[in-house]
């Protein structure tokens, strides 16, 4: 998936005009590197770092090798936009690419748009960042919040359960998922009741205060 995107990206450059004064295509991965979503912003990483090295060891994107750097979102939108405006004007990045948060995906993009680079993303799902918040620079490869809404929806439609509680965390990302399932869910399951919508905050470890309720 991560190769034949960023193969995708070399067609793209060249119908797009974009000049290549430089000798490297430069990406800069744009993720939390500390903290506790530490590991979902490592992963994601070395997924994008094997296939820039598979392409590299291609000849590269129209013959220039690919760079991969990362910095780090630390979760946050307002340090997300400004690593990425560090990276576009001050390192020369071609590409952005950022996969957790809805926020900062957001808060990335309105950088992105203006600067005319590219930003990828290939795990965040909310709807509205190819919706409401399009822009012809922001390209999605994950399925989105609507679409497994959608999913569930259909699972539990021949199913007898109908009673449902939602547990989801407490920022964009979160409310999306809980607002496209019940959409999704009237829809398709019309008798079903949603008895509860809690939300928690983010990386929340302690869980008990709310069993109670369900």
């Amino acid at each position: 998936m991560r190769v034949r995107l960023l193969w995708g990206m070399m067609f793209f450059f060249l119908l797009s005009g974009i000049g290549w004064a430089a000798d490297a295509v430069k990406i800069v991965h744009i993720d939390p590197f500390s903290g506790p979503f530490k590991e979902n912003g490592d992963r994601g990483f070395m997924a994008t770092q094997f296939a820039v090295d598979e392409i590299n060891a291609q000849g590269g994107l129209l013959g220039k090798k690919v760079e991969l750097a990362q910095e780090d979102s630390q979760l946050k939108p307002d340090v997300g936009a400004r690593k990425a405006e560090k990276v576009i004007m001050q390192d020369g990045a071609n590409v952005i690419m950022q996969n957790n948060s809805t926020a900062v995906a957001k808060a990335i993009m309105n950088v992105t748009e203006k600067n005319k680079v590219i930003q990828v993303t290939h795990a965040t799902y909310s709807d509205e960042l190819t919706g409401k918040d399009f822009n012809r620079y922001f390209f999605r490869t994950c399925y989105t919040t609507g679409q497994y809404g959608r999913a569930f929806a259909a699972y539990f439609k021949d199913k007898p359960y109908r009673k449902f509680y939602i547990i989801n965390e407490d920022y964009v990302y979160g409310h999306a998922v809980a607002d496209d399932f019940i959409a999704a869910m009237k829809r398709a399951v019309p008798d079903a009741q949603i008895v509860g919508n809690d939300f928690h905050p983010v990386a929340l470890k302690d869980f008990p205060p709310i069993f109670p309720r369900l």
